[in-house]
């Protein structure tokens, strides 16, 4: 389709050929920037006859659709070709000003964008998502309007998370952001709530006041919501498993909430939201 019959269809099904070209499936719209791992060409500049060398202007990033879909059992070779296989572009808006204005809007509006703290491909990259928000430049991470974030186990991501929250305040500031959830699996909320009741985990103390001290002082002026999203055992072979003391595990969801403040949800039932208790959860029995 050329663009001049593209720009001649209505608006309204402009917009839906964006959402098919642009975003994921599914709602929410969860796409994850994703590195490649090839470095950026060099380029020469010549600047009072002195050549120098520098960074080509754009970091090669793929955008990894449905992010979630990622077992995470899989191998590295699996999630690697997933990740290329599974991804968008914004080379649509290139085409020409019309189609930038259009499609630019309905992306950043609609998009969340995903991070996980540890993935098998980058075990290294604590602060993967500060060194993603800052490659991309000021415009286009002043545009991000909503972030998840998947917390992981204590070991990995509590260091990086003071990082994030600062660059997040700044983009609320100057940007258009708005939004930040913070995610954790059955195994993550279990290590939490642990550590909460001093029953074990002794080596993950300092790390757990170094989350909840890092959210108390993100929290503090950051202009954007915040949600705190826990999972709930639905199944009684999940309880049997974690085996969750219903008292400690209030008492973790309120030291949580405190923190970060915000909302908090217990599965999808909210439960604190602006330092007050809404409702009550819901354990199932062993």
């Amino acid at each position: 389709m050329s663009t001049t019959t593209l720009l001649l269809l209505p608006r309204e099904i402009r917009d839906e050929i964006y959402r098919m070209v642009l975003l994921p499936t599914s709602v929410p719209y969860l796409i994850e920037p994703y590195a490649t791992e090839h470095q950026p060409p060099l380029k020469r500049k010549a600047k009072h006859k002195a050549q120098r060398l520098r960074y080509a202007s754009s970091v090669p990033f793929k955008l990894c659709l449905d992010p979630t879909h990622i077992s995470p059992s899989c191998c590295e070779y699996h999630e690697f070709a997933y990740r290329n296989f599974y991804h968008t572009t914004l080379s649509l808006l290139r085409v020409n000003k019309q189609i930038y204005r259009e499609a630019r809007d309905l992306f950043w509006h609609s998009v969340t964008f995903y991070f996980p703290m540890f993935t098998l491909f980058d075990r290294l990259a604590e602060n993967h998502a500060v060194k993603v928000l800052k490659a991309m430049g000021q415009i286009p991470s002043r545009l991000v309007r909503r972030m998840r974030i998947k917390m992981n186990s204590l070991e990995w991501g509590t260091s990086a998370l003071p990082k994030l929250l600062q660059l997040l305040a700044s983009r609320a500031r100057y940007g258009d952001f708005r939004s930040l959830e913070l995610c954790w699996d059955q195994w993550g909320f279990f290590q939490l709530v642990t550590v909460n009741s001093g029953n074990g985990f002794e080596n993950l103390i300092d790390l757990y006041d170094a989350l909840l001290d890092g959210l108390r002082k993100g929290s503090i002026g950051c202009g954007y919501e915040r949600v705190i999203r826990l999972p709930a055992d639905s199944t009684k072979e999940d309880a049997t498993r974690w085996k969750l003391d219903p008292t400690k595990t209030r008492d973790t969801l309120r030291v949580l909430h405190f923190a970060c403040g915000g909302s908090l949800y217990w599965a999808n039932k909210l439960v604190w939201q602006n330092y007050q208790q809404v409702a009550d959860i819901d354990l199932v029995e062993p």
